[in-house]
């Protein structure tokens, strides 16, 4: 069974922001609904990033939808 994520709370979410200089987090920012402590919003500055939390067992997986997001880039689909 794969182990859960910590829940992360705004002073987390604030540090995460600063440390990839994405700015100072809006109030919206936090978990996002119906995906528990796995998936954040986080709201900067006129833009919106979603944060995915996940263990080291969905490795494989991650690495598939990485590879299929720069697919997806490389022949500019759009986002």
């Amino acid at each position: 069974m794969p182990l859960q994520p910590l829940a992360l709370d705004k002073k987390a979410l604030a540090d995460i922001a600063t440390e990839y200089g994405l700015g100072k987090l809006g109030p919206s920012s936090g978990p996002m609904a119906e995906w528990g402590n796995k998936r954040y919003l986080l709201d900067v500055a006129k833009t919106e990033y979603e944060l995915q939390v996940r263990s080291l067992e969905d490795e494989f997986d991650l690495r598939r939808e990485l590879e299929l997001l720069a697919f997806l880039e490389k022949h500019s689909f759009p986002s």
